[in-house]
């Protein structure tokens, strides 16, 4: 089949669409193209702008003696299984402790101590996914 064209009649081709030899149309073909890729960059810029959010781990709670007392002063510490670094902090008003920014991915023990005398130690599994953990630890009365 043959298209008849009439002379001074300019037929765009496929080609010729994808030419980068400038024609009549070829500038309009440059800005709709441009606007065309300004509109996919703008749309999947939100999902590149995203950061991979750090998920962190926070372990908090009270030591308490055999009547549920907050104790003051009590040393806490806090063990990560796999790097095998242990961290202490001692106790505010209330018997209030806190451990943050713990991996997620990471196996913890928690235990108390005051005066030699030590609560029993509790575990925090990188099964669990809550970010923030209670964990009381009470301290037994000491030994006669």
């Amino acid at each position: 089949m043959k298209l008849r064209v009439s002379p001074g009649t300019e037929v765009a081709t496929l080609r010729s669409a994808f030419s980068l030899r400038p024609t009549r149309g070829g500038k309009l073909w440059r800005i709709a193209t441009l606007a065309l890729v300004f509109a996919i960059t703008l749309s999947a810029s939100p999902s590149l702008a995203k950061k991979k959010r750090i998920i962190s781990k926070t372990v908090s709670g009270q030591v308490l003696d055999p009547n549920d007392n907050g104790i003051d002063g009590a040393a806490v510490m806090l063990k990560d299984l796999q790097t095998g670094k242990t961290s202490a902090v001692y106790t505010r008003d209330g018997g209030q402790y806190q451990f943050t920014g713990l991996d997620m991915h990471h196996d913890y023990e928690v235990h108390a101590r005051i005066k030699g005398v030590d609560s029993e130690t509790q575990q925090v599994s990188s099964i669990d996914e809550r970010e923030r953990l209670t964990i009381n630890l009470t301290i037994p009365p000491p030994k006669s």
